[in-house]
């Protein structure tokens, strides 16, 4: 039986899109070796990754992408509008307000627990990113690791999403997505690895402290 479309949501529909483009360049210029394109990545890595956290919430309600504190009448009819719309204008979306990135986080990960062990990862993509925005700063080894946390929220988003991986990435991308997947793996093996060993020589440490006394 095959999966059933997810259900018309034209603010969700466009971030997963502006995600997907996002993404793909992030896996384009992967390997760039100029300033431009490092940045470029660096920069799209966020974007990408913001984006799919906003679609994760627009899933849910598309007015929660618009709420802020103190509401006010203009903003309530904002929420009330985005929540009414069957087809999405740009020129209205660009006029909005968006929720702070801080409280799409917390909502996506409320919706989607498995984010919150990302968390860390992910406030260094943004961190990242805005090097790149701010002083056009960004390097090799941080695109690569930005590249590996992006496809691992993707992952996790899609699939609460309902969305193909695959028409997500496009399917030339396939391979080196999932080598991003595996090489995240194994860094979080070897990590908790260290983080094992570190507790079990501070155990025999306090264990040879009991013995002498």
């Amino acid at each position: 039986m095959g999966r059933m479309p997810p259900a018309r949501n034209p603010l969700r529909d466009h971030l997963i899109e502006a995600a997907a483009e996002t993404a793909r360049s992030v896996l384009d210029n992967l390997h760039a070796t100029d300033r431009l394109r490092q940045s470029t990545s660096a920069i799209h890595a966020g974007m990408s990754l913001e984006l799919l956290l906003r679609a994760v919430v627009a899933d849910l309600a598309p007015a929660l992408v618009f709420a802020v504190r103190n509401q006010s009448d203009a903003v309530m009819r904002v929420m009330v509008s985005a929540q009414q719309k069957t087809e999405l204008d740009l020129a209205w979306l660009h006029e909005q307000r968006s929720a702070e990135a801080s409280t799409i986080r917390v909502a996506a990960e409320r919706l989607i627990p498995a984010l919150e062990a990302l968390r860390t990862e992910i406030a260094g993509v943004v961190k990242h990113r805005d090097s790149a925005v701010h002083m056009y700063s960004a390097a090799t080894v941080d695109n690569r690791q930005a590249a590996a946390t992006l496809t691992r929220v993707a992952s996790l988003v899609l699939k609460h999403l309902g969305h193909d991986d695959k028409q997500f990435w496009a399917s030339d991308r396939m391979d080196l997505v999932k080598a991003l997947l595996d090489e995240h793996d194994d860094a979080r093996r070897a990590d908790v690895a260290v983080r094992v060993r570190a507790c079990r020589l501070k155990a025999d440490e306090l264990a040879e402290r009991l013995a002498d006394n």
